[in-house]
């Protein structure tokens, strides 16, 4: 592989796991929610 696409190839997974990382943030988040809305 070339390192130019090398380079964009790691960019790629970084992005996917930061994408990954909100996901699993908003889905906690929600989950927190849905358990307060469960304790009222």
């Amino acid at each position: 592989m070339a390192p130019s696409v090398n380079n964009n190839f790691e960019k790629l997974l970084l992005l996917y796991g930061l994408l990954i990382a909100n996901a699993e943030v908003a889905m906690c988040q929600r989950m927190r929610l849905a358990c307060h809305f469960r304790v009222l």
